[in-house]
């Protein structure tokens, strides 16, 4: 612990000389102080202007600041796009078709370099369409499913509901008419009347 405490002092030690030969503006460093600074030796005439995750390749500058990847149905549409221009140039066998397809090659590889996920293959992205619609298809049947349950268990409730409603004021016009039965008896005089007495 007194070593620990020992050359958190020194080190403190040194800083502050550090900071004292900075203040005074010495840009010569003296013999006696091995340790280094904490700033690292620069160029003066070095650019600071770095872009990480950016290829510049003159005209083909790749690794744009990222955005939203397009739709798959978009991109199946510039792939075969790109299917049909390479065909239209004749083919991979001809050289016009080799230089299309190369250019495109060119840009999918700057793009891969630039840290993008490129997706160019027909093939698999019909598949991922075909998939999504798949997938969109079900959930839509899913959630019909869902909603028609949601709409009977509603009316099964509010037929519960009246149901209930019915039955209480139902019983509430029978206790009525009970208690209106009960008041019109006198026990030991008419006993149930039905009407009046003097007719």
């Amino acid at each position: 612990r007194e070593k620990k405490k020992k050359t958190k002092a020194e080190k403190n030690a040194e800083k502050r000389k550090r900071k004292a030969e900075a203040a005074h503006g010495s840009d010569a460093r003296t013999a006696d102080s091995d340790s280094e600074s904490d700033e690292p030796i620069r160029d003066k005439g070095a650019n600071d202007n770095f872009d990480f995750g950016r290829v510049d390749m003159g005209e083909l500058a790749v690794g744009a600041p990222k955005r939203k990847r397009a739709k798959k149905e978009t991109l199946l549409a510039r792939a075969l796009d790109q299917r049909r221009e390479i065909a239209d140039a004749g083919g991979e066998e001809t050289v016009a078709g080799q230089r299309v397809a190369e250019k495109f090659s060119w840009s999918a590889a700057l793009a891969r370099a630039g840290g993008e996920k490129v997706l160019d293959d027909p093939k698999l992205l019909s598949k991922s369409v075909r998939n999504e619609q798949k997938r969109k298809k079900k959930s839509a049947e899913k959630w019909e499913k869902r909603e028609a349950f949601q709409k009977e268990q509603m009316a099964d409730r509010q037929k519960k509901r009246k149901d209930n409603l019915k039955s209480r004021t139902k019983a509430k016009i029978d206790r009525k008419i009970d208690k209106r039965e009960k008041k019109r008896n006198r026990p030991g005089f008419e006993g149930r009347s039905q009407g009046p007495i003097n007719k």
